[in-house]
This record gives C-alpha cells, structure tokens and sequence, in this order.
C-alpha cells in the first residue's frame, strides 16, 4: 500500500515538472538568481544541472566558473532535531484532558519513527499548587535532553509521575525560563533544527496583565526565533487559541495548531509535526554561498527514477507548483519543501538528498 502511494505521489509531482521545467524568478522578488529563466536538467554521471545560455553547472562542477562553495547530502535523519516540551499541568487538565495527553506523548516517545529525535521535556507551572511565574523555575527542564529511544524510560516515568494540580496557567514564565536555557543550547548547534511545543488546555494567567497579552508573549517567541527556535504552539479544549496563534506566528510555525475538538488527535499532531523537520534543511551558518546558485536533487530508495527539484519563489507558490523554497530569498537560513514533495519524501524510509550551492561573485577576492 505504502508503495501505491509513493507511486501515485511521484506521478503527480512528475507531470507537474514535466509541463513546467522552467522556473522563472524575477530579481526584485526572489533578489537572488543571477539569471530570469533557469532550467533544470540531469546531467551526466548521475548528478544534475542548473543551466541556462551561459552557465551548465553540475554537482560536481563549477557554478560558472565560480565553483561550488556548499554542498552537502541529506539523508533520512532525526537526530538534528531537538523538541522541547512544555507541558500545561494547570488543575484545569485534570481527569481525560491529562491523561489523553500523557497516553499521546508516550506514543510518540515510543515510536520507533521518533528514534533520533533529541528531547527535553518542562511542565508548567513548576511547583505543584501554585502557578508562580518567575522564570527562574523553568530554567533548566525536569527531563534534560536525550536522544530518543534512550531517554524514553525518563520521560515517560516522568509523565505518569506528575499531577496536574497547578494553580494556574504561568505560560510567560514557563516560555521566558525555558528560553533562557534553550536559546544558548541552540545557538552552538550547527544545521540542527530547535523546537519548543507548547501543549496548553488554557488562557495565561498568573503573571500579571502586562506579561498575559498575547503581544508580550509572541515577542518572546520572535525573539526566540531569531536565536534559532522555533515555538509550535498546539491548543486542546478550553485553550485561548487566539494567544496561541500569536505565539505560533510570531515563533515561526505560522498557527497554532488547535485540536480543541479533538484532543486524541494530539498523537497524529506531533507525527506531522516530526515529518515536518525531514522536509526542512538547516543551513550551516559558518558557510557562505550564493543562493541564487543552487540545485537539490532527491534519490529515492523506492527504484523510482531520481530527479532534481525545482525552486518556487515562495510558500504561497507551492499551492499551484511542486518544488521547493528560502525562507528568506534575501538571507536564507532554511531550504523547505513545499507539501507534495514533502510527502513523497517522508513515504520514503531511506531517502537522500543532494544539495549543493555556488561561491558569491566575489568569493575568494581579497578586499
């Protein structure tokens, strides 16, 4: 079944590509291709071109004369991804809330698909009985990072072990304190991916009007972002989904992710969330290259021809195109695939990408 699947992914995402090779960018807008048609084609000995009038570059060859300056090959892979739960014991979780919740985590945990995925785990509040906000109770997490399935036994124990009996819902100092910790952890790290998923039934509280706006907390999930985590929000019955999608929008997962109608549905949420993280490429900060100079090719381990993916301009263009796109075309951190070939890859067990990028115009020129 998993292979009729693939199959009938890859023959949409074929067509698409066949009927547009071509993918034109306007300099104004993605204000990185050096050129305003480029097309993709295989070349030869098993890698791939980027081509136009003027420049024939393979994987293995030079952009235009001007060399490749980053490459690398991706391969199926969760241990460059580290997830911090944060998880609402607020006395208003009691009863199914609590223990549906702790049920989905374990099977996640569990799951042999989540081995690799480095992870931590905080409760708010931190204190059973009240709901103190002050940061410095959530500055170190109560289950540290480890690498899943070795740490799984401590989480889990962890989860069974504690009671939701909070006095209220403290998320400024919940987020704050574990920001603290989680931001110079993330900022040593290269071409990994740093999330916190909030996990909250509530609306804040506790940490007085100034700290409870959704304004103030989407700024620490801004600020957060630009220290490289990322804040996935995740709202069950009774959460204040508008603070949650502020904090979503603002920490760069878009929306908060709201299964207020349906909080079983907690377990399937995090599987989309970990093939998320397969379908996004850190780059490694240290490297520089142009961006405007640049090929991906995916080899499947399904006997599916191997083929290179298009650049689309930008997440909005992959509701009509297949392919992928920056972050940020000015200053990109991050390569994503747009959903149809993220599906295609997160079918395939054993998949690999190729990527590789060219050198600025003025690299190596001494000023």
């Amino acid at each position: 079944m998993q292979k009729i699947i693939i199959a009938l992914l890859l023959c949409v995402f074929v067509v698409h590509c066949a009927a547009s090779q071509e993918s034109t960018f306007d300099d104004n807008d993605a204000n990185t291709e050096n050129n305003e048609n480029t097309t993709l084609t295989m070349g030869t000995g098993g890698g791939f071109s980027i081509g136009d009038t003027n420049k024939n570059p393979s994987i293995d060859g030079n952009f235009g004369g001007a060399g490749t300056c980053y490459s690398d090959e991706v391969k199926q892979k969760t241990n460059a991804v580290n997830l911090v739960f944060l998880l609402d014991r607020s006395a208003s979780m009691s009863g199914f809330m609590w223990d549906n919740s702790i049920n989905e985590l374990e099977k996640f945990i569990n799951d042999p698909k989540s081995s690799g995925i480095n992870v931590a785990l905080s409760y708010f509040p931190a204190i059973p009985f009240d709901a103190h906000c002050d940061e410095k109770l959530y500055e170190l997490p109560h289950i540290p990072f480890g690498i899943l399935p070795n740490n799984s036994s401590d989480l889990t124990t962890s989860l069974k072990n504690v009671v939701p009996d909070g006095g209220g819902t403290p998320l400024y100092g919940g987020m704050s304190g574990t920001y603290n910790w989680l931001i110079p952890y993330a900022t040593q790290l290269k071409g990994e991916q740093t999330l916190l998923i909030i996990v909250s039934d509530g609306s804040p509280n506790t940490c007085g009007y100034s700290y409870d706006t959704k304004e103030e907390l989407a700024y620490l999930a801004e600020y957060a972002l630009q220290s490289g985590v990322k804040t996935a929000t995740i709202g069950l019955t009774g959460a204040n989904i508008t603070t949650l999608g502020e904090i979503a929008k603002s920490g760069g997962t878009d929306t908060v992710i709201n299964i207020t109608y349906d909080p079983t549905a907690l377990y399937e949420t995090l599987n989309t969330i970990r093939n998320g993280f397969q379908c996004e490429y850190v780059f490694d900060k240290s490297q520089i290259f142009d961006p405007g100079q640049w090929f991906v090719q995916y080899i499947s381990s399904n006997g599916f021809p191997d083929w290179s993916i298009p650049r689309v301009l930008n997440k909005t263009e992959c509701s009509t195109k297949h392919g992928w796109y920056y972050d940020n075309n000015l200053n990109p951190t991050t390569l994503i695939l747009c959903p149809k070939p993220c599906e295609i890859v997160t079918f395939d067990d054993n998949f690999i990408l190729q990527l590789a990028f060219g050198c600025p115009a003025d690299h190596g020129i001494i000023k």
